[in-house]
């Protein structure tokens, strides 16, 4: 489900900058980074349902219904395309574009990145919604705009986005593999299971009749698993980004 999304995409943020990087003695992110990434990151996790009219990112603009179901006929389907490892391959080639998309404004003291400004707009909307921060889509996008001009005054946030993307739409996919619908990773191929070990119901589980792989822990989306999953990785969260503040306010 969709806020389950968005909170897994904000821990796995935070698991990597918050916790991984200082781990391993790499130098860690800014507290201003780890905070704008984590809520980025959440929204980007909500990216692969672009491709399903129902979903909560396909209610975020008027006719945004029509334009995912445009994206579902493109991508075969919900839970195909966009799915799939081809269209983390695009997301890692479009997202450098992006930031060729700038604006030159009189009396504005930065250079506009109009079409950076705009995915993380997107993403903050996306994600302040889905996790019910903001009650309408209106206060979401005002406040999204907000967030994205701010940040044009931290140009490090600009440099994490590609990763913040790039998380946020894995930890999707990694997340609808743990149901039992699965993905299908290779579209546009079908690779099918033989005939000869498909009626083994351990393999048939993982490796689906129609091609897409699973580990089925949390069972269907929605399941109490599921929402187990997410309570403790909003806990998680919460943990992270106070205690990632705290670290920088002693410092």
């Amino acid at each position: 489900m969709g806020t389950s999304h968005a909170i897994t995409g904000a821990a796995a943020w935070i698991a990597i900058t918050a916790t991984a990087l200082p781990a391993t003695g790499i130098h860690p992110l800014a507290a201003t980074e780890v905070v704008a990434g984590t809520i980025i990151c959440a929204g980007a996790a909500l990216l692969p349902d672009a491709d399903h009219p129902s979903s909560t990112i396909a209610h975020s603009l008027p006719g945004g219904s029509i334009a995912a179901g445009a994206i579902s006929a493109l991508a075969g389907g919900h839970r195909k395309g966009m799915h799939s490892l081809l269209a983390v391959l695009a997301l890692f080639f479009l997202t450098p574009q992006l930031a060729k998309l700038t604006i030159d404004i009189d009396m504005w003291p930065h250079q506009l990145l109009f079409g950076l400004a705009i995915a993380i707009a997107a993403c903050t909307a996306f994600a302040l919604k889905s996790l019910r921060i903001v009650s309408s889509w209106a206060s979401a996008w005002i406040f999204a705009a907000a967030v994205a001009i701010a940040v044009h005054f931290i140009p490090s946030v600009f440099e994490v986005l590609p990763l913040c993307l790039a998380i946020g739409y894995l930890t999707h996919i990694a997340g609808d593999m743990l149901t039992s619908g699965g993905v299908p990773l290779f579209w546009p191929l079908t690779l099918k299971p033989p005939k000869s070990i498909s009626r083994n119901k351990l393999i048939s589980m993982v490796w689906r009749p129609n091609g897409a792989l699973a580990l089925p822990i949390l069972g269907d989306t929605g399941s109490w698993r599921e929402w187990a999953l997410a309570t403790l990785a909003a806990i998680y969260v919460a943990w992270g980004i106070l205690a990632t503040l705290t670290a920088d306010l002693a410092i």
